[in-house]
Protein backbone atom coordinates (compact mmCIF):
# COMPACT_ATOMS: atom_id res chain seq x y z
CA UNK A 1 0.00 0.00 0.00
CA UNK A 2 0.84 3.53 -1.43
CA UNK A 3 2.16 5.72 2.10
CA UNK A 4 -0.32 8.42 2.68
CA UNK A 5 -3.08 6.29 0.87
CA UNK A 6 -4.79 4.98 4.43
CA UNK A 7 -6.79 7.22 6.76
CA UNK A 8 -6.61 4.51 9.40
CA UNK A 9 -4.26 2.38 11.34
CA UNK A 10 -5.23 -0.95 13.28
CA UNK A 11 -3.34 -1.14 16.67
CA UNK A 12 -1.51 -4.64 16.21
CA UNK A 13 0.24 -4.87 19.43
CA UNK A 14 0.70 -2.58 22.53
CA UNK A 15 -3.45 -2.79 23.98
CA UNK A 16 -3.51 -3.55 27.81
CA UNK A 17 -6.37 -4.93 29.80
CA UNK A 18 -6.40 -1.28 31.36
CA UNK A 19 -5.60 0.56 27.80
CA UNK A 20 -8.83 2.77 26.87
CA UNK A 21 -10.16 4.77 24.27
CA UNK A 22 -9.80 8.00 25.65
CA UNK A 23 -6.12 7.12 26.23
CA UNK A 24 -5.72 5.96 22.70
CA UNK A 25 -7.02 8.44 20.92
CA UNK A 26 -5.06 11.18 23.72
CA UNK A 27 -2.10 9.50 22.36
CA UNK A 28 -2.38 9.83 18.54
CA UNK A 29 -3.83 13.36 19.00
CA UNK A 30 -0.57 14.82 18.70
CA UNK A 31 -0.18 13.48 15.17
CA UNK A 32 -3.38 15.79 14.04
CA UNK A 33 -7.19 15.40 14.60
CA UNK A 34 -9.18 12.04 15.28
CA UNK A 35 -12.30 11.28 13.76
CA UNK A 36 -13.27 7.95 14.99
CA UNK A 37 -10.73 5.79 17.91
CA UNK A 38 -12.17 2.29 18.92
CA UNK A 39 -11.34 -0.20 21.58
CA UNK A 40 -12.55 -3.56 21.53
CA UNK A 41 -13.80 -4.60 24.70
CA UNK A 42 -11.18 -6.56 26.87
CA UNK A 43 -12.38 -9.94 26.33
CA UNK A 44 -12.40 -9.40 22.77
CA UNK A 45 -9.11 -7.94 21.95
CA UNK A 46 -7.61 -11.62 21.15
CA UNK A 47 -10.06 -11.64 18.66
CA UNK A 48 -10.09 -7.50 16.70
CA UNK A 49 -8.03 -4.71 16.47
CA UNK A 50 -8.46 -1.52 18.12
CA UNK A 51 -7.88 1.18 14.74
CA UNK A 52 -7.99 4.60 14.81
CA UNK A 53 -9.26 7.12 12.17
CA UNK A 54 -7.82 10.12 11.31
CA UNK A 55 -9.10 13.34 9.58
CA UNK A 56 -6.46 13.37 6.56
CA UNK A 57 -4.15 11.00 4.98
CA UNK A 58 -0.75 12.35 5.93
CA UNK A 59 -1.64 12.46 9.79
CA UNK A 60 -2.48 8.74 9.38
CA UNK A 61 0.89 7.83 7.72
CA UNK A 62 3.05 10.17 10.06
CA UNK A 63 1.13 8.30 12.82
CA UNK A 64 1.86 4.62 11.32
CA UNK A 65 5.46 5.96 11.05
CA UNK A 66 5.70 6.47 14.35
CA UNK A 67 4.54 3.52 15.63
CA UNK A 68 6.90 1.30 13.28
CA UNK A 69 9.71 3.58 14.51
CA UNK A 70 8.95 2.68 18.35
CA UNK A 71 7.80 6.32 19.17
CA UNK A 72 4.62 5.63 20.38
CA UNK A 73 3.82 4.21 23.97
CA UNK A 74 -0.10 3.47 25.58
CA UNK A 75 -0.09 2.26 29.36
CA UNK A 76 4.14 1.64 29.11
CA UNK A 77 4.34 -0.07 25.92
CA UNK A 78 4.98 0.28 22.79
CA UNK A 79 2.51 0.07 19.96
CA UNK A 80 2.64 -1.33 16.76
CA UNK A 81 0.24 -0.62 14.09
CA UNK A 82 -0.55 -1.38 10.33
CA UNK A 83 -2.73 0.62 7.70
CA UNK A 84 -6.24 -0.79 7.75
CA UNK A 85 -7.11 -2.48 4.83
CA UNK A 86 -11.93 -2.50 5.04
CA UNK A 87 -12.47 0.57 5.58
CA UNK A 88 -15.11 1.02 2.36
CA UNK A 89 -18.76 1.23 2.60
CA UNK A 90 -20.86 -1.33 3.91
CA UNK A 91 -17.21 -2.45 5.75
CA UNK A 92 -18.41 -3.55 9.37
CA UNK A 93 -14.72 -2.31 10.15
CA UNK A 94 -13.47 -4.78 12.19
CA UNK A 95 -10.96 -6.66 10.91
CA UNK A 96 -10.10 -9.74 13.21
CA UNK A 97 -6.81 -11.66 14.08
CA UNK A 98 -8.39 -15.41 12.81
CA UNK A 99 -7.69 -18.30 14.06
CA UNK A 100 -11.40 -18.80 15.22
CA UNK A 101 -12.41 -20.39 18.35
CA UNK A 102 -13.89 -23.68 16.46
CA UNK A 103 -16.91 -25.45 17.19
CA UNK A 104 -20.31 -24.44 16.50
CA UNK A 105 -21.80 -20.87 16.48
CA UNK A 106 -24.74 -20.04 17.98
CA UNK A 107 -26.73 -18.75 15.94
CA UNK A 108 -26.29 -21.97 13.45
CA UNK A 109 -28.58 -23.97 15.81
CA UNK A 110 -31.29 -25.71 14.77
CA UNK A 111 -33.73 -24.00 16.94
CA UNK A 112 -35.24 -20.52 16.05
CA UNK A 113 -34.13 -17.63 17.55
CA UNK A 114 -37.68 -16.37 18.86
CA UNK A 115 -38.06 -20.15 20.39
CA UNK A 116 -34.38 -19.97 22.09
CA UNK A 117 -35.65 -16.20 23.78
CA UNK A 118 -38.89 -17.85 25.10
CA UNK A 119 -36.68 -20.78 26.90
CA UNK A 120 -34.46 -18.68 28.12
CA UNK A 121 -37.34 -16.51 29.83
CA UNK A 122 -38.68 -19.52 31.17
CA UNK A 123 -35.02 -21.00 32.72
CA UNK A 124 -34.55 -17.24 34.28
CA UNK A 125 -38.23 -16.94 35.75
CA UNK A 126 -38.15 -20.51 37.07
CA UNK A 127 -34.65 -19.75 38.69
CA UNK A 128 -35.80 -16.53 40.33
CA UNK A 129 -38.75 -18.77 42.39
CA UNK A 130 -37.61 -19.45 45.56
CA UNK A 131 -37.42 -22.85 46.88
CA UNK A 132 -39.77 -22.48 50.11
CA UNK A 133 -42.62 -21.60 47.50
CA UNK A 134 -41.57 -24.96 45.55
CA UNK A 135 -42.01 -26.59 48.77
CA UNK A 136 -45.38 -25.22 49.71
CA UNK A 137 -47.15 -25.63 46.49
CA UNK A 138 -45.55 -29.42 46.22
CA UNK A 139 -47.38 -29.73 49.84
CA UNK A 140 -50.55 -28.35 49.08
CA UNK A 141 -50.50 -30.57 45.69
CA UNK A 142 -50.27 -33.71 48.09
CA UNK A 143 -52.82 -32.72 50.46
CA UNK A 144 -55.52 -32.67 47.58
CA UNK A 145 -55.62 -36.46 47.27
Amino acid sequence: MAQGSFDSIEITEGLTEYSNRVNLKSVFSQFGEVEVCWVPPPNQRQDVFAFIRFRNRETAAMALQACQNGAVFLDGMFVKARPRQNTGPGSKGLTTKGGGRGGRSRSSSSTPPRLRAMERRRREQRDRRSRSRDRRRRDSRSRRW
